[in-house]
């Protein structure tokens, strides 16, 4: 007669927004009963922090409503006819991530044709290391193109401004999840 599934072999783990893509191959016993779907168990530390049942036999799926920064592992197993199977050894660790908060603007000094705009890292990096800001010049209300520093480093000089044309700057953080939101405006510099 027909029993659990063994455990499948768990394969890889993938974080994102609040998510993690999880893969992994089926048991290499089903039972004698066909697999109808897996159980996925996100867990943070020992702790299962998260367990979904999905009605499908891939297995590759996402197991979503993780916390943004947070730890996990997965484990696995099948389901069959006559119940569910064999845990599988558990995923490599992933922490899901973010967009990064808004940074907080510093000061804006006018140069030569250049302006140099300070401000401080976001409170909030979203879950994954800032790797570098957008600072995007404006001119009124009006956004020039902005200008993409791949550094984490929180003092950047903005090239290529016109003499006599009053500018204000605004910085987004840069993450693994993309770029983050707005800080408020600089001060408005005129550059010579």
């Amino acid at each position: 007669s027909a029993t659990v599934p063994g455990a499948p072999t768990i394969g890889t783990a993938t974080a994102g927004n609040a998510q993690a893509t999880v893969s992994w191959t089926a048991p290499a016993s089903n039972g004698g009963s066909a697999i109808t779907g897996y159980k996925a168990t996100g867990y943070v530390g020992f702790f299962p922090a998260v367990v979904v049942t999905f009605s499908s036999a891939l297995t590759t799926q996402t197991v979503t409503g993780l916390t943004n920064g947070t730890t996990y592992r997965f484990k696995v197993q099948a389901i069959n006819g006559v119940g569910t199977g064999t845990t599988s050894a558990a995923s490599a660790a992933v922490i899901p991530f973010t967009v990064a908060g808004a940074p907080t603007i510093g000061t804006a000094t006018a140069g030569v044709q250049k302006a140099k705009v300070t401000w401080t890292a976001p409170a909030a990096d979203g879950g994954s290391a800032i790797t570098g800001y957008v600072v995007t010049p404006y001119i009124g209300f009006f956004p020039l193109p902005s200008v993409t520093f791949s550094t984490a480093s929180t003092t950047q000089t903005v090239t290529g401004l016109t003499s006599g044309t009053t500018y204000r700057f605004r910085v987004q953080a840069i993450n693994a999840a993309g770029t983050g939101a707005y800080s408020t405006a600089s001060n408005a510099v005129t550059p010579t």
